[in-house]
């Protein structure tokens, strides 16, 4: 779900709140944050959605 937000630009901020509105488990924007530049150093793309 986090890849699908991103991809349409939502912003880490935008998707734990909505993830937390919606009683989803979820992870601070600080920790999504990490996840994104964990995955740019493995060659992925969820980085480029960020803008």
């Amino acid at each position: 779900m986090v890849d699908a937000l991103l991809a349409i630009k939502w912003s880490p901020e935008q998707i734990v709140g909505y993830l937390k509105l919606n009683q989803i488990p979820t992870m601070s924007h600080e920790t999504l944050y990490q996840y994104i530049w964990s995955n740019r150093k493995q060659g992925d793309l969820l980085w480029k959605h960020l803008r």
